[in-house]
């Protein structure tokens, strides 16, 4: 199955800090369709002159590790981030109004169990409430280096320092939950 991918500024929630959110999406299009080349039938691009970018993926497995990632690049900004399955062309618009209108950061739509969906997107809405910057960037390098003990080298801190970091950010339930909704998706 191919999923559409529209990640943007969420308009009613106000911007929390200085960065411009054309730079911020930018500099994520590049680093996402970087990492995710193999997925990626569409890459990860603006949306005419809004602050949106648009993407397709194919197969589920990648979709909430691209959520997460996305989260990761835009934090603590009001990014929201919209999945719809099956793949149809047409759908931007929609995202950009569902992304103008809603509170959540995350929301899938689609022939998908919405139940199981919903309450992970809830997991991991209320995760990145408890982010901090700190916790964020440990998270931002695991994801870049793959490794604690990398992540350790790099910021000069023992790996249990980076352990208990990532264990404060729920990342050990948060990396199963990913899994396993990217194992259920088709």
């Amino acid at each position: 199955m191919q999923y559409l991918v529209t990640a943007g500024v969420i308009l009613n929630r106000p911007l929390a800090y200085r960065e411009n959110p054309r730079k911020v999406l930018g500099r994520t299009s590049d680093k996402l369709n970087s990492r995710f080349a193999g997925s990626l039938i569409q890459p990860l691009t603006r949306f005419g002159s809004h602050d949106l970018l648009v993407g397709a993926v194919a197969g589920g497995g990648t979709v909430p590790w691209i959520i997460i990632d996305l989260l990761l690049e835009t934090w603590p900004e009001p990014y929201g981030i919209v999945i719809e399955a099956p793949f149809v062309v047409a759908r931007p618009t929609s995202g950009m109004m569902t992304l103008g209108v809603r509170r959540e950061r995350i929301l899938f739509r689609g022939p998908l169990d919405a139940a199981a969906y919903r309450a992970a997107t809830l997991l991991w809405e209320d995760t990145v409430a408890g982010w901090t910057a700190h916790r964020v960037d440990t998270l931002r390098l695991l994801r870049e280096l793959g490794r604690q003990r990398c992540v350790a080298e790099t910021t000069g801190v023992t790996q249990q320092a980076v352990s208990d970091t990532l264990r404060r950010a729920h990342w050990p339930r948060l990396r199963k939950s990913l899994k396993m909704v990217g194992r259920s998706l088709p």
